[in-house]
C-alpha cells in the first residue's frame, strides 16, 4: 500500500507539472505572437532613426536661431541702455559746470549786492 500511494502522489504531481507546463507553453507562444506582430525591421528603424536625427537638428537650428535672437535683443538693449547712461552722465557733467560757474561767478556778485 505504500508502493500505491507514493505511485498516486506521483501521478497527481506529474499531472500538475504538466498542467504548468502546457501553460508556460501557451503563455510563450502568446508572447512570440504578440512579439512577432509589434516586431521593427531594420529598415524601418534606421529610417525612423533618420527621422528622429533630422528632427532633432531642426530644432538644435531653430534654437540656435532662437538663441541669437535673445543675444541680439540683448545687445541692442544693453546699448541703449549705454547710450541713455552717456546722456545722463552728460548732463550731470554739464551741470556740475555751470553749478560751478554760478559758484565762481554768483558770490562775488551777491557779495556786492548783500554788502
Amino acid at each position: 500500500m505504500d508502493d500505491h500511494d507514493l505511485l498516486i502522489r506521483l501521478d497527481t504531481k506529474v499531472d500538475g507539472l504538466a498542467a504548468e507546463i502546457k501553460t508556460l507553453r501557451d503563455d510563450t507562444l502568446t508572447r512570440i505572437a504578440n512579439l512577432e506582430v509589434t516586431r521593427v525591421e531594420r529598415d524601418q528603424f534606421e529610417s525612423f532613426k533618420k527621422q528622429l536625427a533630422h528632427e532633432i537638428a531642426k530644432e538644435h537650428e531653430r534654437a540656435r536661431t532662437d538663441l541669437n535672437n535673445i543675444k541680439a535683443e540683448l545687445v541692442k538693449t544693453t546699448d541703449d541702455f549705454e547710450k541713455r547712461f552717456r546722456n545722463i552722465e552728460r548732463f550731470m557733467y554739464i551741470a556740475i559746470g555751470v553749478s560751478a560757474i554760478i559758484q565762481i561767478i554768483g558770490v562775488p556778485i551777491i557779495l556786492k549786492l548783500v554788502l
